[in-house]
């Protein structure tokens, strides 16, 4: 009985989850989205001496006008 629970659950949260976050205001405008904009990439960096370098996954932002502002969307890279 408790594989068919655990299954269940498994099942549901994978139909269910998008791959995709919600940008809060602070880290879009940390990140200079303040408009309209269709999959940019945003990566994590790091700096190696004076040298910025993509050190981590990558995510696609599309940003689009929500009331008024702007509602950014994120979604893995595949």
């Amino acid at each position: 009985m408790h594989r068919v629970v655990f299954f269940f659950i498994f099942w549901l949260v994978g139909c269910v989850s998008s791959g995709e976050r919600v940008l809060s205001s602070g880290e879009a405008a940390r990140h200079g989205l303040t408009g309209v904009i269709y999959d940019a990439p945003l990566c994590e960096t790091k700096f190696s001496g004076n040298v910025q370098m993509v050190s981590g996954d990558c995510e696609y932002v599309t940003c689009n006008p929500h009331g008024k502002g702007v509602r950014c969307v994120a979604r893995k890279k595949q």
